[in-house]
């Protein structure tokens, strides 16, 4: 194998993405999910202008921050809601983009992985994977950094999994006993969970309440809010 780093590879497409988003709309703060329906159009624009621009994690820290700080007036909803569907994408975008190694493996996993895990996507349960403390103690980077490095680890068994022999699978070779299904599950709910992280310390920082979720809800354990089929 190639050890040369290629093109950045993302495993969401934009239909999956926005669907995991969607999930977790559903678990958002009550006050926070109706303002977002209401200002549905500045949210999706919001997500858009967030894919065009990739930010390391400082610059992601340094923005939610700056949004947790902005507490809505009714001038600024529009506004808020805009930069809540920016930062969110962009911070999903900072820690799920990888590098692969060997160039021919890098082409077929970027074409074919995230069409599986966006096939695969209401086959798993939604397991949130916690608050962390560090995160909403404002240590966001660290929290980011850990993220992007337990998610790389993942990567290997990605890769592993699209290997068998001299063969090269596809997501029509895999049953929900590999690699990939696994990892699939994984990046989901991780991207779930992340995304919450990010909503709740915006809205508590912003005044808001804490609901449906609640704050011993870490991640020292995992929480299954709904099943798959």
């Amino acid at each position: 194998m190639l050890f040369i780093l290629f093109n950045l590879f993302y495993f969401l497409n934009n239909s999956a993405e926005e669907k995991i988003i969607e999930k977790a709309l559903n678990y958002s703060p009550p006050e926070l999910k109706i303002i977002i329906n209401d200002n549905l159009e500045e949210f999706k624009n919001g997500i858009k202008e967030g894919r065009k621009e990739i930010l390391n994690l400082n610059e992601i820290e340094k923005k939610i921050k700056e949004l947790s700080k902005h507490f809505y007036e009714k001038k600024q909803v529009h506004n808020f809601i805009y930069e809540l569907g920016k930062i969110s994408v962009q911070t999903i975008r900072s820690t799920y983009t990888f590098k692969v190694s060997e160039k021919k493996l890098y082409t077929h996993i970027k074409n074919d992985f995230p069409l599986y895990l966006e096939k695969k996507l209401k086959k798993f349960p939604i397991v949130f994977y916690g608050f962390d403390k560090n995160f909403f103690k404002g240590d966001i980077k660290n929290f980011l950094e850990l993220e992007k490095k337990e998610k790389d680890d993942y990567l290997i068994l990605l890769e592993k999994g699209y290997i068998k022999g001299d063969i090269l699978l596809n997501r029509f070779s895999f049953d929900d006993r590999s690699n990939s299904f696994g990892v699939a599950q994984i990046y989901t709910n991780k991207t779930f969970s992340l995304i919450l992280n990010v909503w709740y310390y915006i809205w508590i920082k912003n005044g808001g309440r804490w609901e449906p979720l609640k704050p011993h809800q870490l991640n020292n354990k995992l929480w299954v809010l709904a099943y798959g089929y």
